[in-house]
Protein backbone atom coordinates (compact mmCIF):
# COMPACT_ATOMS: atom_id res chain seq x y z
CA UNK A 1 0.00 0.00 0.00
CA UNK A 2 1.53 3.53 -0.97
CA UNK A 3 2.52 5.98 1.32
CA UNK A 4 3.56 9.28 0.87
CA UNK A 5 6.82 10.23 -1.16
CA UNK A 6 9.63 9.62 0.80
CA UNK A 7 13.70 8.60 1.12
CA UNK A 8 13.88 8.88 -3.01
CA UNK A 9 10.96 6.24 -3.78
CA UNK A 10 7.82 5.93 -3.30
CA UNK A 11 8.03 4.03 0.14
CA UNK A 12 5.38 1.14 0.31
CA UNK A 13 4.33 -0.38 3.69
CA UNK A 14 4.90 -4.04 3.24
CA UNK A 15 4.31 -5.39 7.33
CA UNK A 16 3.68 -8.78 8.25
CA UNK A 17 5.50 -9.88 4.58
CA UNK A 18 8.31 -11.67 4.39
CA UNK A 19 10.58 -10.99 1.41
CA UNK A 20 13.68 -13.26 0.45
CA UNK A 21 16.46 -11.59 -1.70
CA UNK A 22 18.95 -13.55 -3.93
CA UNK A 23 21.39 -11.52 -5.22
CA UNK A 24 25.26 -11.77 -5.65
CA UNK A 25 25.94 -8.29 -6.13
CA UNK A 26 26.27 -7.07 -2.34
CA UNK A 27 25.86 -2.97 -3.19
CA UNK A 28 22.69 -4.21 -5.35
CA UNK A 29 21.50 -6.46 -2.57
CA UNK A 30 22.53 -4.29 0.65
CA UNK A 31 20.00 -1.09 -0.86
CA UNK A 32 17.37 -3.62 -1.80
CA UNK A 33 17.48 -5.32 1.61
CA UNK A 34 17.77 -2.28 3.34
CA UNK A 35 14.48 -0.64 1.00
CA UNK A 36 12.34 -3.23 1.72
CA UNK A 37 13.38 -3.27 5.98
CA UNK A 38 12.46 0.60 5.92
CA UNK A 39 9.20 -0.83 3.75
CA UNK A 40 9.06 -2.59 7.07
CA UNK A 41 9.19 -6.06 5.45
CA UNK A 42 11.13 -9.04 7.12
CA UNK A 43 13.71 -9.75 4.53
CA UNK A 44 15.79 -13.28 4.20
CA UNK A 45 18.68 -12.97 2.80
CA UNK A 46 20.34 -11.57 0.77
CA UNK A 47 21.27 -14.35 -0.32
CA UNK A 48 24.69 -14.87 -3.01
CA UNK A 49 23.79 -18.49 -4.10
CA UNK A 50 20.49 -20.88 -4.80
CA UNK A 51 22.59 -22.83 -2.08
CA UNK A 52 22.00 -20.29 0.41
CA UNK A 53 18.59 -19.13 -0.37
CA UNK A 54 17.26 -22.87 -0.33
CA UNK A 55 19.38 -23.00 3.25
CA UNK A 56 17.21 -19.62 4.17
CA UNK A 57 14.01 -21.20 3.32
CA UNK A 58 14.06 -24.98 4.85
CA UNK A 59 11.78 -23.59 7.96
CA UNK A 60 11.11 -19.81 6.71
CA UNK A 61 8.13 -19.83 4.26
CA UNK A 62 8.13 -16.06 1.93
CA UNK A 63 5.59 -13.91 0.80
CA UNK A 64 7.56 -12.75 -2.51
CA UNK A 65 11.13 -13.21 -4.10
CA UNK A 66 13.43 -11.06 -5.61
CA UNK A 67 15.97 -13.00 -7.84
CA UNK A 68 19.06 -11.94 -9.65
CA UNK A 69 18.80 -14.49 -12.80
CA UNK A 70 22.73 -15.52 -12.55
CA UNK A 71 24.77 -15.62 -9.40
CA UNK A 72 28.33 -16.05 -9.82
CA UNK A 73 27.50 -18.18 -13.25
CA UNK A 74 24.60 -20.47 -11.94
CA UNK A 75 21.25 -19.81 -12.92
CA UNK A 76 18.49 -19.07 -10.49
CA UNK A 77 16.18 -21.21 -12.28
CA UNK A 78 15.69 -24.42 -10.34
CA UNK A 79 15.41 -21.95 -7.32
CA UNK A 80 12.84 -20.21 -9.07
CA UNK A 81 11.21 -23.08 -9.83
CA UNK A 82 10.38 -24.56 -6.32
CA UNK A 83 9.63 -20.66 -5.31
CA UNK A 84 6.72 -21.17 -7.90
CA UNK A 85 5.64 -24.52 -6.66
CA UNK A 86 5.13 -23.13 -3.43
CA UNK A 87 2.97 -20.03 -5.18
CA UNK A 88 5.50 -17.59 -4.32
CA UNK A 89 5.72 -14.43 -6.63
CA UNK A 90 8.60 -13.80 -8.28
CA UNK A 91 10.78 -10.61 -9.47
CA UNK A 92 13.47 -11.55 -11.35
CA UNK A 93 16.35 -8.91 -12.07
CA UNK A 94 18.78 -9.30 -14.79
CA UNK A 95 21.58 -8.59 -17.21
CA UNK A 96 19.75 -10.47 -19.99
CA UNK A 97 17.10 -10.16 -22.37
CA UNK A 98 13.45 -11.19 -20.81
CA UNK A 99 13.28 -13.17 -24.45
CA UNK A 100 16.47 -14.87 -22.86
CA UNK A 101 14.59 -16.33 -20.04
CA UNK A 102 12.83 -19.86 -19.75
CA UNK A 103 9.62 -19.75 -20.82
CA UNK A 104 8.01 -20.63 -17.90
CA UNK A 105 9.30 -17.55 -16.53
CA UNK A 106 8.62 -15.01 -19.62
CA UNK A 107 5.34 -13.55 -18.34
CA UNK A 108 6.67 -13.09 -14.17
CA UNK A 109 8.22 -9.25 -13.59
CA UNK A 110 11.82 -9.19 -15.07
CA UNK A 111 13.57 -6.14 -14.41
CA UNK A 112 16.46 -4.73 -16.21
CA UNK A 113 19.67 -4.22 -14.83
CA UNK A 114 20.21 -1.52 -14.06
CA UNK A 115 17.17 -1.18 -11.87
CA UNK A 116 15.90 1.96 -9.49
CA UNK A 117 14.95 0.22 -6.15
CA UNK A 118 11.51 1.86 -6.75
CA UNK A 119 10.65 0.26 -9.80
CA UNK A 120 11.81 -3.42 -7.92
CA UNK A 121 9.46 -2.51 -4.92
CA UNK A 122 6.52 -1.57 -6.87
CA UNK A 123 7.10 -5.06 -9.21
CA UNK A 124 6.58 -6.91 -5.80
CA UNK A 125 4.06 -4.46 -4.34
CA UNK A 126 1.86 -5.58 -7.44
CA UNK A 127 2.57 -9.17 -6.49
CA UNK A 128 2.36 -9.54 -2.71
CA UNK A 129 -0.59 -7.10 -2.71
CA UNK A 130 -2.45 -8.02 -6.33
CA UNK A 131 -5.97 -6.78 -5.08
CA UNK A 132 -4.58 -3.23 -3.45
CA UNK A 133 -2.36 -3.00 -6.69
CA UNK A 134 -4.51 -3.70 -9.64
CA UNK A 135 -7.66 -1.11 -9.15
CA UNK A 136 -5.03 1.51 -8.70
CA UNK A 137 -3.01 0.53 -11.98
CA UNK A 138 -4.09 0.47 -15.86
CA UNK A 139 -3.35 -3.38 -16.84
CA UNK A 140 -3.35 -3.51 -20.54
CA UNK A 141 -5.82 -5.46 -22.31
CA UNK A 142 -5.69 -9.40 -21.37
CA UNK A 143 -2.75 -8.53 -19.39
CA UNK A 144 -2.52 -9.88 -15.68
CA UNK A 145 -1.86 -7.99 -13.19
CA UNK A 146 -0.21 -10.65 -10.74
CA UNK A 147 2.47 -11.00 -13.54
CA UNK A 148 4.12 -7.63 -14.39
CA UNK A 149 6.37 -6.95 -17.38
CA UNK A 150 8.55 -4.09 -17.27
CA UNK A 151 6.83 -3.03 -20.19
CA UNK A 152 3.66 -2.73 -18.29
CA UNK A 153 5.77 -1.00 -15.51
CA UNK A 154 7.07 1.64 -18.14
CA UNK A 155 3.45 2.08 -19.26
CA UNK A 156 1.43 2.63 -16.00
CA UNK A 157 4.48 5.28 -15.26
CA UNK A 158 4.07 7.24 -18.95
CA UNK A 159 -0.12 6.70 -18.39
CA UNK A 160 0.45 8.57 -14.72
CA UNK A 161 2.42 11.15 -16.13
CA UNK A 162 0.75 12.09 -19.54
CA UNK A 163 -1.30 14.88 -19.50
CA UNK A 164 -4.57 15.27 -20.52
CA UNK A 165 -5.09 16.04 -24.06
CA UNK A 166 -8.54 15.46 -24.53
CA UNK A 167 -10.81 18.20 -25.56
CA UNK A 168 -13.62 19.20 -22.79
CA UNK A 169 -17.27 18.81 -23.98
CA UNK A 170 -18.73 21.13 -25.47
CA UNK A 171 -22.12 21.90 -25.88
CA UNK A 172 -24.42 20.86 -28.47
Amino acid sequence: MMQPFQNGWASMDFQSKRILVVEDDLPLAQALCAALEQCRATVLGPAPTPFYAARLLTHRPVDGAILDVILHRERVYDLADELSRRGVPLVFVTDLDQNDMPDRFRSSACLQKPYSTRDVLRAMERLVFPSASAGSRAIKPGGNPALPTMTQLLLDAIARNAPDHRAPDRPN
